[in-house]
């Protein structure tokens, strides 16, 4: 995500550089300021591109964290249900979960 950062800023800082010497500089200076501004989102398009795969991985894992989290915070409710003999709050609180 580091690189990514980096290339977004770069691109970016690129093309406000040229929009504000626009109208300062020679048509030439302009149009490689832009043409510098082009590379950049082009260098952040292919990392985009190339790091996708990771990306969505990123995403899955974030996904499967937080239900694993989910389950194991039931899991461990029930339990500590079960272990003080509370059976009638374990029933309760099944009823309530599944009828949300």
């Amino acid at each position: 995500m580091a690189d990514y950062g980096e290339l977004s800023d770069r691109a970016t800082n690129l093309v406000e550089h040229a929009k504000q010497q626009e109208h300062l500089v020679t048509d030439e200076e302009t149009y490689k300021n832009f043409e510098n501004a082009y590379l950049a989102y082009k260098d952040l398009h292919r990392f985009i591109v190339n790091n996708r795969r990771e990306v969505l991985m990123m995403n899955r894992k974030k996904k499967h964290k937080r239900i694993g989290t989910t389950v194991f915070s039931i899991f461990t409710f029930i339990l500590g249900c079960v272990l003080t003999n509370n059976n009638k709050e374990i029933v309760e609180a099944v009823i309530r979960f599944f009828h949300h």
